[in-house]
């Protein structure tokens, strides 16, 4: 009887890792565009990433300026409590803005919308952050940062408005009630727009991160190499192209 038990539990928490920990290649999207091999993947996405000479970030605003940005690491409301970006532009790569941009259209007609609270994270502030606060900066290092990919996204929804819409906390909350598997004392209506935000994110081809309800990370993230430049920088290179 103990060994079943034991058998049902770890095929359960087996199903968990699988949900919130799939590789960024597998197929998770219903969009079949983006339903490809790991192979096909890396090709495409090998082809289009940091050609010699060029720099594959686009500003979301030129992609589709409805899209609402509350940029805090350019402000003073954040963790630190002090900006820590010298721009309050918002940076992604090329076809992660372009999933951005359809997530954003099928909002619309349901009177909905994004806001986003982060994207491109230069290098520093990912180094500063992780000495500052552990538990909502990934280790620095080529294999695990994602935001400094151009690939991560940190968003909410807003109504037809620009008002926020109720969810479980606030940006970067750490107090642990941020995490997706938290329910306790949690209002139902937050935790249903939780789910609208995740399950639409998901169909365009993000994974969302566990233990931040705001945070996602495009499926092909780890096809894509560290971006080690300051706003400045990024904005003189995409000048020149």
């Amino acid at each position: 009887m103990k060994k079943r038990i034991f058998l049902l539990f770890a095929l359960g928490c087996s199903f968990l890792l699988v949900f919130f920990f799939r590789s960024p290649f597998v197929a998770i999207s219903e969009d079949k565009e983006l339903n490809i091999t790991l192979k096909d993947n890396m090709l495409r996405v090998k082809k289009i990433a940091d050609k010699p000479g060029t720099l594959d970030l686009v500003d979301i605003h030129k992609v589709n300026p409805n899209i609402k940005l509350d940029i805090r690491y350019a402000t003073k409301n954040n963790v630190f409590g002090k900006p820590l970006y010298s721009s309050s532009k918002c940076y992604f790569r090329k076809h992660v803005a372009q999933a951005i941009d359809k997530i954003q259209k099928e909002l619309e007609p349901m009177g909905l919308g994004l806001k986003i609270f982060d994207g491109y994270r230069p290098w520093d502030v990912q180094v500063e952050g992780y000495k500052r606060f552990p538990k909502l900066f990934s280790k620095p290092n080529q294999h695990r940062a994602m935001h400094p990919r151009g690939t991560a996204v940190d968003l909410t929804l807003v109504d037809k408005d620009g008002n926020d819409l109720l969810m479980p906390t606030e940006f970067d909350d750490t107090s642990g009630k941020g995490s997706r598997t938290h329910f306790k004392g949690i209002p139902i209506k937050a935790l249903e727009n939780r789910e609208v935000l995740e399950k639409i994110m998901v169909k365009h081809g993000f994974v969302p991160l566990p233990c931040e309800w705001w945070h996602f990370n495009h499926y092909t993230w780890k096809a894509y190499p560290v971006i080690k430049l300051d706003f400045n920088e990024i904005e003189k290179r995409l000048k020149k192209q």
